[in-house]
């Protein structure tokens, strides 16, 4: 949990101390951003149903590599696997003459672009959940 002015705390979402504690967090908060694989936060027991009737005016968020459904739903992904999947890191490299391979890419650009985009879309279509994927 990071409230960038506030601190951050670290808690263990496996242990039912942690979930009593994000419960109580989210009385009181705007925005619930994840980016766990589809279903954990359900089995956590801490999805949009749960948190949304501790308050009824949170904006939930959810992005995943590959999008809440579909065949690579399951998969667990983060900005370099996406970036070799979808052929952006060869894409830099071809504009860098002389190289085979990528430098390494020190801007993760599609967990910066999913972000932005998951909250963009949520707030220019007034939804309270918005699912999004990295790719």
């Amino acid at each position: 949990i990071n409230a960038e002015y506030m601190g951050s705390i670290v808690l263990d979402l496996k242990k039912p101390e942690a979930i009593s504690v994000i419960k109580k967090l989210v009385a009181t908060v705007d925005v619930v951003l994840e980016n766990y694989r589809p279903g954990v936060m359900k089995r956590l027991g801490i999805d949009y149903t749960v948190l949304a009737a501790l308050n009824p005016k949170l904006v939930y968020c959810a992005i995943s590599g590959y999008g809440q459904a579909g065949p690579g739903a399951g998969c667990p992904a983060y900005a370099p696997v996406i970036h070799a999947s979808t052929g952006y890191d060869m894409a830099h490299a071809a504009q860098q003459d002389g190289r085979e391979r990528p430098d390494n890419c020190a801007i993760f650009v599609a967990d910066y672009a999913s972000g932005a985009y998951a909250m963009g879309e949520k707030k220019k279509k007034k939804k309270k959940k918005k699912n999004s994927a990295l790719i």
